[in-house]
């Protein structure tokens, strides 16, 4: 069954573009030869006081989930190069129940 992947990241204060440019030219990337992701897709915010950025990703299973996050796959997966950038992050996921 297919399994939606919410990532949400919040940046630190004048991070935002930073980490607009971390998301398109290494996590996008990195995310879409990943073995089992279907397809990947990126926004952000621009409503709220603190920038916001959401990666939506639908996978074929856990299994390849798992092959990507690791044991903990339920929490987010934060890169070194990302990691000074985000204050908050959360990590969410749904089985697809349409095609």
């Amino acid at each position: 069954m297919p399994i939606i992947r919410v990532y949400r990241a919040r940046t630190h204060a004048g991070m935002d573009k930073e980490f607009e440019r971390f998301l398109l030219q290494e996590a996008l990337p990195l995310m879409r030869k990943q073995n089992g992701c279907i397809d990947v897709h990126l926004g952000k915010t621009k409503w709220g006081g603190m920038p916001e950025f959401v990666m939506v990703s639908r996978w074929d299973s856990i299994d390849s989930i798992k092959q990507f996050a690791g044991p903990d796959w339920q929490s987010p997966r934060i890169l070194p190069e990302e990691a000074h950038m985000v204050k908050q992050v959360f990590c969410d996921h749904y089985e697809v129940f349409t095609a």
